[in-house]
């Protein structure tokens, strides 16, 4: 299991911090793994050992990849080959703690009314016995089965995100996510003066969605062949109006960098935005969902249990 959004934003504003200071590798490390909890002081100490090797930090975080979110490591890369690791972090921090507020909501939207007929499962099955509870578990865990294949299985993940971009408001935001953290990564990678084939390729892995992370990437092989990177990126995705002008223009005047820059700001500010939209939304979603499982349970158990006590007194 990887650590929450919430815990790798502490460690990110951390390393921030301690980095700014200027402190060296082996005290930062020292600092970083007091009072945190036993997966992240193993996966710290996996990104400790890399630097005392003397590879960069992205390294230890690469070899610790089943510990952190997928874009926290890309993000790494990305600043690190800039050398601006120290702002990487500080913005991940910020992203990674947007993120665990959005994951807060969509949690509580399911959790809550589970737990409701959960609850209720289990008192009809004191009550009416135990094949109230098997016969529902039967219709149940086959449905779960499938839900943690489209989470946990490849192909089905693929289809899933291919599926997500389309969806009202959660398509919205995985959109938004995947054009932000592209666009940050591009954006250092750009600083860093890495080759242009290999830019389009780091970024559109930091994407996170595997569909759009796939169609970016076969822009790579356009820019190899001298294409810009306007004219290769157009097509490869539903990018905003003026995106994609704004970088043509850019690299016709010499100005990516700076055009990069302020695209990756604006990226951040229409996040910021949408996250804002989706908490309003799903917090009063998670109030009515939660209403809507008690009245589901109460009638689920009610009725059973009703025609028990007919049935018991000879009625049915």
């Amino acid at each position: 299991m990887r650590l929450s959004y919430k815990e790798t934003a502490q460690i990110a504003e951390s390393m921030s911090e301690l980095l700014r200071s200027g402190i060296q590798s082996e005290r930062l490390f020292a600092v970083m793994l007091r009072y945190r909890s036993k997966r992240s002081r193993k996966a710290l100490e996996t990104v400790r050992d890399a630097v005392r090797e003397g590879l960069p930090f992205h390294e230890g975080f690469l070899r610790s990849a089943w510990a952190w979110p997928p874009y926290f490591v890309e993000m790494a890369r990305c600043a690190e080959m800039a050398g601006q690791l120290q702002a990487g972090f500080r913005e991940g921090a910020e992203h990674f703690r947007q993120m665990a507020q959005v994951k807060r909501a969509v949690f509580k939207l399911w959790f809550n009314p589970v737990m409701i007929v959960a609850a209720f499962w289990i008192a009809a099955t004191a009550l009416v016995g135990p094949s109230f509870l098997m016969g529902r578990l039967q219709t149940w865990v086959p449905i779960v089965m499938v839900i943690l294949g489209f989470l946990y299985l490849p192909p089905l993940r693929r289809m899933l995100d291919r599926a997500v971009i389309h969806l009202p408001l959660i398509g919205e935001i995985a959109r938004d996510l995947a054009l932000y953290q592209f666009t940050m990564c591009f954006n250092y990678l750009y600083i860093g003066a890495v080759s242009a084939p290999e830019i389009v390729r780091s970024a559109a892995r930091a994407v996170g969605n595997s569909e759009i992370s796939r169609r970016i990437t076969g822009a790579a092989t356009q820019v190899e062949r001298g294409t810009s990177f306007a004219e290769a990126l157009k097509p490869a995705y539903w990018w905003p109006g003026g995106y994609i002008e704004s970088i043509a223009l850019a690299e016709e005047a010499g100005q990516l960098q700076d055009v990069l820059q302020r695209l990756a700001q604006q990226r951040k500010e229409a996040l910021e935005s949408r996250v804002d939209k989706v908490r309003r939304v799903l917090e009063p979603l998670a109030f009515y969902a939660a209403l809507a499982a008690f009245a589901v349970a109460v009638s689920g158990v009610s009725l059973p249990f009703i025609t028990s006590v007919l049935h018991s007194i000879g009625l049915v």
